[in-house]
């Protein structure tokens, strides 16, 4: 028997107040059962794995790794595992997103991977952090994150957006060190949202 899973390298989770990396698959299927094999010869074996809307993306400089690793189930086999990369590339809505928030001035700086119920599908969810560029007319936030989820009404998705206020004062200063100075919002996502309709959504939350 040959299983196939999918998984992704590095999630992170906080153990003892640390943040650590593990590794966590989000999807299995058995690809076929028992056969004999000969000496010398090869199969091909296709299968299908699909993938869940909301897989972490290869996108930023710090991005989570994903694979397809494979078992074959053989007694005292010396190799029975392999690994191959999967590059998952953003979709239109995702694309939309990332476009409105560059067209406002704002840079991908990372895209960790981090476990959370909020995604029942892989039990992972992925952060996009962005700067804004100097000059930019955010440059009241130290940073802005978008994350997206499943959504809260029907099928589809829903774009988490938090914006962190940068400290420029004893008050904000305060907001920062108490926790305070950051601002969730919940965007809902048609799925035809153009980059345009985005950029005014996101500029409005963000401002």
């Amino acid at each position: 028997m040959r299983q196939a899973h999918g998984r992704r390298r590095d999630p992170i989770k906080e153990v003892d107040d640390k943040k650590v990396r593990i590794g966590h698959p989000w999807a299995s299927v058995e690809v076929c059962g028992a056969m004999t094999i000969a000496a010398g010869e090869e199969r091909r074996i296709p299968f299908e794995l699909p993938l869940p809307l909301l897989l972490p993306l290869s996108v930023g400089r710090q991005h989570p790794k994903t694979w397809v690793a494979t078992r074959a189930d053989i007694a005292m086999a010396l190799d029975p595992r392999d690994k191959d990369p999967l590059r998952i590339l953003p979709g239109p809505v995702h694309r939309a997103a990332f476009e409105a928030m560059e067209a406002l001035g704002f840079v991908m700086t990372g895209a960790p991977l981090e476990l959370s119920r909020k995604n029942p599908a892989t039990g992972c969810l992925q952060e996009f952090e962005f700067k804004p560029a100097p000059g930019s007319r955010f440059g009241h936030l130290d940073e802005a994150e978008i994350a997206f989820l499943p959504a809260a009404r029907g099928d589809g998705l829903d774009l988490l957006v938090q914006r962190d206020t940068r400290a420029t004062g004893l008050g904000s200063l305060l907001s920062e060190m108490a926790g305070t100075d950051e601002c969730f919002s919940r965007l809902p996502l048609s799925g035809r949202d153009s980059v345009d309709e985005l950029r005014g959504q996101l500029a409005s939350l963000l401002s």
